[in-house]
């Protein structure tokens, strides 16, 4: 929330604006000034958000906070497809990076996923079962949602990874946080007290949208006991669970942040 400056009179002169004053000048953070007729202003609040969320820099145009984790990843502030730290973002099968076309009636079902059908997978399949085995069990950058859109410093976060910003931080459930009309995981750092917010998202089936009382966000690995399903992190009111979907189902993905060391890995496709 942009913090208000009022360059010309505080709020306790409004009450004696005279005639000879015409305008309220406001001067916001980002160097803009907005002029009122004071005519029409009838009242000045100020409301501080009661649940900030932190940002510790941008890289590629992309937000993150850094939580001081052991490991050094930083994470985003916002999921994919989303401005603001509250919005859902957008929705992805799980090695697809754009989202898919939901006028389609079978969007988000086998016939529509992009790396072949049940039994008959193309990429990532370490069981002859599933289709020709190439023993790839984490997403490459080429398929990455994360790096394809944010960049190559940007990846979506493995199962370890999730599991570290789950316990790296003491989380509460916020219903209608700082009065958007969205409930999720409020969290803050056990490091730096640097918070964080991970919305409640529902996620996309051939059915369409499911009910958003839960938040769910996909991991890079693949699960190797069932190609058919991908590792993601289930959100609730009351925990975090670590489990796996099909991987035509499309959910929503946040972006964890590569140290430097780690940005030139597995970025072959071949």
């Amino acid at each position: 929330m942009k913090k208000l400056i009022l360059s010309v009179f505080s709020v306790a002169s409004l009450a004696f604006v005279t005639n000879a004053v015409t305008y309220m000048r406001v001067k916001t953070d980002d160097g803009q000034i907005v002029r009122y007729d004071v005519s029409h202003v009838t009242e000045v609040d100020f409301e501080d958000d009661a649940y900030g969320v932190s940002v510790s820099g941008n890289i590629g145009g992309y937000a993150y906070v850094d939580l001081g984790l052991k490991s050094g990843h930083k994470w985003a502030t916002c999921n994919i497809g989303a401005d603001k730290y509250y919005e859902v973002g957008s929705h992805f099968a799980w090695g697809e990076t754009a989202p898919e076309d939901t006028t389609l009636a079978d969007c988000y079902s086998w016939g529509q996923y992009k790396w072949g059908d049940y039994y008959d997978l193309t990429k990532y399949v370490t069981m002859p079962s599933w289709g020709p085995v190439d023993n790839r069990t984490k997403l490459l950058p080429v398929d990455d949602v994360a790096s394809q859109n944010c960049g190559e410093e940007w990846r979506m976060p493995t199962v370890e990874q999730q599991k570290e910003l789950i316990d790296g931080c003491d989380w509460k459930f916020v219903e209608n946080i700082n009065n958007t009309g969205v409930s999720g995981m409020y969290g803050v750092s056990k490091c730096n007290q640097n918070t964080i917010f991970l919305p409640m998202t529902g996620y996309r089936w051939r059915k369409g949208l499911s009910v958003p009382a839960c938040g769910w966000y996909w991991s890079s690995e693949l699960n190797k006991a069932d190609n058919g399903t991908a590792y993601l992190m289930k959100i609730t009111s009351d925990e975090f669970t670590s489990m796996y979907q099909g991987r035509h189902d499309g959910m929503v993905v946040r972006p964890v942040l590569l140290n430097e060391d780690e940005i030139d890995k597995d970025t072959s496709d071949d």
